[in-house]
């Protein structure tokens, strides 16, 4: 397969001696795993990787880990698509409405809080959420994550990282 490999928009294909990349429809969360010569480039939590096939995009990472292995000489860059974003965001309130809200309304206050662009592909606002209902503390991720299940919907991430919720 034709490839190549860019790291904050830097052509780094010459450096790749392998990569291998997973998405999980359950979890809804797209990895990433590079390996290159040990400090052939500098990379930093957060750098966005991008990965075309064929000429086309086929993803766009975010780093989150580093590690160099000095005996084989390499290192490991391991990064997630654009539901790292959502992990990462703490959503710190107990936030509770005293009217009835959607599970669409608390999936899109917290896509929105956490920076992430997103499209449904389903109609509908999903399940009921009561009264008095509080949402949080926790990371947006799981928080959205039991919103789904409660709607029987799903997230993935598209090439571009815009999140795409459907039905299951």
């Amino acid at each position: 397969m034709n490839f190549s490999v860019s790291h904050n928009d830097v052509d780094i294909t010459n450096l790749i001696i392998e990569y291998q990349t997973q998405h999980q429809i359950c979890s809804g969360v797209g990895a990433l795993q590079l390996t290159i010569p040990l400090k052939a480039r500098t990379f930093n939590p957060y750098d966005t990787i991008k990965i075309y096939e064929n000429g086309n995009l086929s993803g766009t990472f975010y780093v989150s880990e580093i590690t160099d292995d000095f005996q084989a000489g390499q290192t490991q860059i391991l990064a997630q698509d654009g539901s790292k974003k959502l992990a990462d965001y703490y959503f710190a309130d107990n936030t509770y409405y005293t009217t009835p809200t959607t599970c669409k309304f608390w999936i899109e206050k917290l896509l929105n809080e956490a920076g992430v662009n997103y499209q449904f592909v389903v109609t509908g606002s999903g399940n009921l959420i009561p009264p008095n209902t509080p949402l949080g503390p926790g990371n947006a991720f799981e928080l959205i994550t039991s919103l789904l299940q409660q709607s029987g919907w799903y997230i993935t991430f598209d090439q571009n990282n815009t999140a795409i919720i459907g039905k299951i």
